[in-house]
């Protein structure tokens, strides 16, 4: 998921070689496409699919068709979104928290949710859900932010305990800035 932004168009170009499936999500239709032909450039099978990860019942139904098509060896769980506080300070606006945790949180959640019965009962697969330092010390400009990646950053922690006697792989990356 988010494989237009930043980190993710550089995962799926490090990624794209033949032999290689990807299957790539993005909110920006454009961008997708221009991104699966970059992939396929470098011989890598590619599937696309634009979708708004808060609609958590089009994504599960997504995920769900996907698995019945192809195992999924890898699930990178990319897609988020951020805000600050306002530069008046008078800090986050409400509507743009709740679409943070709607799309940080609960569609990460959602997407491993949809693949783990396939890689549970295949007793293979990895997951690997991108949090941030931020989820180590909150910033004072970007509260909503940093508690949904301490959210993911423990969900994951707590999925590994639980997942690798099934033979499922939990990863969390936490990355810094990125340009």
């Amino acid at each position: 998921t988010g494989a237009t932004g930043l980190i993710g168009s550089a995962l799926a170009e490090a990624y794209a070689r033949p032999g290689i499936e990807l299957i790539l999500h993005g909110r920006n239709e454009g961008q997708l496409a221009e991104l699966g032909t970059r992939c396929r450039a470098r011989g890598a099978g590619v599937r696309t699919r634009a979708l708004d990860l808060r609609d958590r019942g089009a994504l599960k139904v997504w995920l769900a068709e996907l698995c019945t098509q192809v195992p999924i060896d890898l699930a990178i769980v990319n897609a988020g979104v951020s805000t600050n506080v306002d530069p008046d300070g008078s800090g986050e606006r409400w509507e743009a928290v709740e679409e943070l945790l709607e799309v940080n949180v609960m569609a990460a959640i959602a997407t491993v949710d949809a693949l783990l019965p396939a890689m549970r009962a295949r007793r293979r697969g990895q997951i690997a859900l991108i949090s941030s330092l931020a989820a180590w010390y909150g910033l004072p400009i970007t509260p909503g932010y940093c508690a949904s990646k301490a959210a993911l950053k423990v969900y994951g922690e707590a999925l590994r305990g639980w997942l690798a006697p099934q033979g499922v792989q939990v990863n969390v990356v936490l990355p810094g800035f990125v340009r």
